[in-house]
């Protein structure tokens, strides 16, 4: 599948943006939410695969997933996930049927939007969101 779409990471006190994704979106925070809710809506019911993790490394050029679960969801669809300590999570979407499809995207963190975009994925086209809070260190 091709990858297009979004990403919102957080390291200690700032962003990184994943070089290998486009139509990114970003954003920083220092709280380290408890939970995150992915809603995603259209006028028309269609099935997507939607892949969540929250263990991963974030490389330079890539997500590398240690551990996740992959789901065939039917849009609409609204889910809340319990994030772990330190928080991460990250989520892929990705277009397996046969025609494009056009729904619109809602993440939000512990009453904070950090996503609320329309998103049209060809067949075979997916976006990526990652967050990762990192703990601060003592010294700084």
């Amino acid at each position: 599948m091709r990858s297009k779409g979004w990403v919102s990471t957080l390291a200690r006190g700032g962003v990184l943006l994943l070089p290998f994704l486009s139509g990114c979106s970003m954003g920083t925070d220092l709280s380290n939410p408890e939970w995150v809710r992915v809603v995603l809506s259209s006028d028309s019911t269609f099935s997507l695969e939607l892949l969540t993790s929250q263990k991963f490394l974030v490389t330079e050029a890539s997500v590398q997933l240690m551990e996740s679960t992959t789901d065939t969801i039917s849009v609409p669809y609204d889910k809340t996930y319990t994030l772990g300590a330190p928080a991460r999570i990250y989520i892929r979407l990705g277009n397996v049927g046969q025609q494009s499809v056009s729904f619109r995207c809602k993440i939000v963190m512990e009453e904070k939007t950090w996503m609320d975009e329309d998103k049209t994925l060809a067949p075979g086209e997916q976006v990526e969101f990652v967050y990762r809070y990192d703990m601060p260190t003592p010294n700084g």
